[in-house]
């Protein structure tokens, strides 16, 4: 038996020494794990560093962004007031054009009278030229029948003026013959 259990105990030992050497590989492909991990658990701290930076720049880009909404909903606010203004003046400016047009329809409507006004005028007053006209020929006319008359006037006066005295004469002449 003894043989038998030495022979049991090396084959046992064999066992055990291939288990060891299987152990041993798989401590081995362990350590090698390990370094992975390490080198991978590095790299992943970098990462996360990179990451925890990110992470600040984006929280302050996020801050730069609400302070810029925030500036942006003011310039919105004050652009809808000043378009409730624009709206506000675009409002009574139509209400001034809707009264100038309306003074303009009145203008319009005066300018026809006056037109109307100066038609009439300029009819008359060619009317008044034919009139004018006639009126001159007329006192041409006149004026030389007065002076054609005033000569006649002048010619009788002279002549009865000769004849008064040629009868003075004639008288004196009687008289003194008889």
């Amino acid at each position: 038996m003894s043989d038998v259990l030495l022979h049991q105990i090396l084959s046992e030992m064999k066992s055990i020494k291939t288990d060891v050497s299987e152990i041993k590989l798989d401590v081995s492909a362990l350590k090698s794990d390990v370094s992975t991990l390490k080198s991978d658990v590095s790299t992943l701290k970098s990462d996360v560093s990179t990451l925890k930076s990110d992470v600040s720049t984006l929280k302050s880009d996020v801050s730069t962004l609400k302070s810029d909404v925030s500036t942006l909903k003011s310039d919105v606010s004050t652009l809808k007031s000043d378009v409730g203004t624009l709206t506000s003046d675009v409002e009574i400016l139509k209400t001034n054009v809707d009264v100038l047009n309306t003074e303009m329809v009145e203008v319009k409507k005066e300018q026809q009278l006056t037109n109307k006004r100066l038609s009439s005028m300029e009819s008359k007053q060619d009317i008044i030229y034919q009139q004018t006209g006639s009126l001159m020929e007329t006192q041409t006319k006149t004026l030389s029948l007065l002076e054609q008359l005033q000569s006649d006037v002048e010619f009788t006066y002279q002549k009865t003026a000769m004849n008064d005295l040629k009868i003075n004469r004639i008288e004196t002449h009687s008289i003194h013959k008889h």
